[in-house]
């Protein structure tokens, strides 16, 4: 198969989920978003995007889902060695599932969908504001699960970067990585979410 320019294949993509009856949440710097019942779709549009939905992939399929990277959320949080300590109310900080389908080639990241905690929600510790900016949702079990970590693996899981790399490294070539105006399609979400946006993608 030959190059295709990533905006064709992102605005078919945003098309078919459309017509499968998603709705449009926002765009952050690498990807966008777009929602149905209970799953989120992460969307790249550029060469990162790409990379971080593999990333959020291994990062659970290796580690989140064998409880690996998982600790024990307390309401009464003192942090030692990074881990927090106290009396336990049964919810874990954790990752978000996922996996990686693909519709017209690209790689579409599927993710279940959480209630959104706004920036300044009070139920955060400082440990998962340290999550790529606190970005933070409640799952179907109550826990407070991240769903934006593929940064995390840059800084944590590097002794597997060649494996990752491999995965990646076919779709990366069929496309060509360009400037794609991606806020005419979606609007704009950096980072955590305030207290509007949240009330948008609670509404969609």
């Amino acid at each position: 198969m030959g190059s295709k320019v990533i905006e064709e294949s992102f605005e078919k993509v945003v098309n078919y989920f459309l017509g499968k009856g998603a709705k449009k949440l926002f765009h952050g710097n690498h990807r966008a978003a777009m929602v149905r019942g209970k799953f989120i779709y992460k969307l790249p549009f550029c060469h990162e995007g790409v990379v971080a939905n593999f990333e959020e992939e291994h990062i659970f399929k290796k580690i989140a889902k064998h409880k690996e990277a998982v600790v024990p959320h307390h309401k009464n949080c003192v942090e030692l060695n990074n881990v927090c300590h106290s009396e336990s109310n049964h919810q874990v900080i954790g990752f978000a599932r996922c996996k990686i389908i693909l519709v017209y080639n690209l790689p579409v990241l599927l993710m279940e969908r959480l209630d959104p905690m706004d920036k300044y929600d009070k139920r955060k510790t400082e440990f998962m504001r340290r999550f790529d900016g606190g970005q933070f949702g409640v799952g179907r079990r109550g826990d407070f699960l991240c769903y934006d970590y593929s940064r995390l693996y840059e800084y944590n899981f590097m002794q597997k970067q060649e494996n990752l790399e491999n995965l990646t490294k076919y779709i990366l070539d069929q496309f060509r990585f360009g400037y794609f105006d991606v806020g005419r399609v979606f609007p704009t979400c950096n980072g955590c979410p305030d207290e509007d946006e949240v009330a948008v993608i609670r509404n969609s």
